[in-house]
C-alpha cells in the first residue's frame, strides 16, 4: 500500500513539474514574440519615418524640376532663350547651305524643337530622380532602424 501511495505521489509531483516546466516554456515563448512584435513595430516606425523624407525630397525635386521646365518653355517661346545647335549634319555632295531648312534654324532650333528637347530632357531628369528615390528607399529598408 505504501507503495502505492509513494508511486501516486510521485506520478502527482512528475505531472505538476511537467506542465509547470511546460508553462515556463510558453511564458517564456510569449515573452520572446512580444519583444519580437515590437522590434517589428519600431523598424515599421522607422522605416516609415525614412520613407516619408525620401518622398518629400522626391516631391520637392519635381515641383522644382516641373518650375525649371516651364520657365525655359517659356524663355524660348519669347524668345529670351535659345537653344544653339552644337553638330550640323551635312548630306555628302550637296551644295553650302543645303543643308539648312531656313532661315530661323541658322541661330539655333525652333521654339517647337527647343521646347520639345527640354520636355525630353525634364522627364530624363524625373526618370532619374524616382530612381534615386528608390535606391534610397532600399538601402533605408536595408539598413534598418538606426
Amino acid at each position: 500500500m505504501r507503495v502505492l501511495i509513494v508511486l501516486i505521489a510521485g506520478l502527482a509531483i512528475g505531472s505538476a513539474l511537467f506542465f509547470w516546466g511546460r508553462h515556463e516554456a510558453r511564458t517564456e515563448l510569449a515573452a520572446k514574440t512580444a519583444m519580437a512584435a515590437a522590434r517589428a513595430r519600431e523598424r515599421e516606425r522607422a522605416d516609415a519615418q525614412a520613407f516619408g523624407v525620401i518622398d518629400r525630397e522626391l516631391t520637392h525635386a519635381w515641383k522644382t524640376q516641373l518650375d525649371e521646365k516651364n520657365r525655359t518653355i517659356d524663355d524660348l517661346r519669347s524668345g529670351a532663350l535659345k537653344l544653339r545647335r552644337r553638330l550640323a549634319a551635312r548630306v555628302p555632295d550637296a551644295p553650302a547651305g543645303a543643308g539648312q531648312r531656313d532661315a530661323s534654324a541658322a541661330g539655333g532650333l525652333l521654339p517647337e524643337d527647343a521646347a520639345f528637347l527640354v520636355r525630353l530632357a525634364a522627364d530624363a531628369d524625373r526618370n532619374t530622380e524616382q530612381l534615386a528615390a528608390c535606391q534610397r528607399l532600399l538601402s533605408a529598408e536595408r539598413a534598418g532602424p538606426e
